[in-house]
């Protein structure tokens, strides 16, 4: 394995230790698929929802999942690069139109 294999394995390995990177799977389709019946819900966990929930659905459902996250991800990186001192904001606008 060459060494560029090894380090991108090495990330991947650090990456999924970080908390909110794994996710538990079963927590996560009961929580996605909250609305169908339990046999329903007892099938995707064991086949996948592919086995339940037709294409065009699933699509939906991801692209929803994948808005929300990406919202909460704006969000944060917003809140994170806002000061906290309205001073220290306002020294900021001054500095960037010099």
């Amino acid at each position: 394995m060459a060494d560029g294999d090894n380090m991108g394995i090495q990330i991947v390995e650090g990456v999924i230790k970080l908390p909110g990177v794994r996710i538990n799977r079963r927590e996560f389709l009961s929580k996605t698929f909250s609305d169908v019946s339990s046999e329903k819900l007892h099938i995707i966990m064991e086949e996948g929802p592919q086995a339940v929930i037709s294409t065009e659905e699933l699509e939906k459902i991801a692209a929803k999942i994948i808005r929300k996250n990406a919202e909460k991800s704006t969000t944060a990186s917003v809140m994170a690069g806002l000061p906290s001192n309205p001073l220290v904001m306002a020294g900021t606008f001054t500095a960037d139109m010099v």
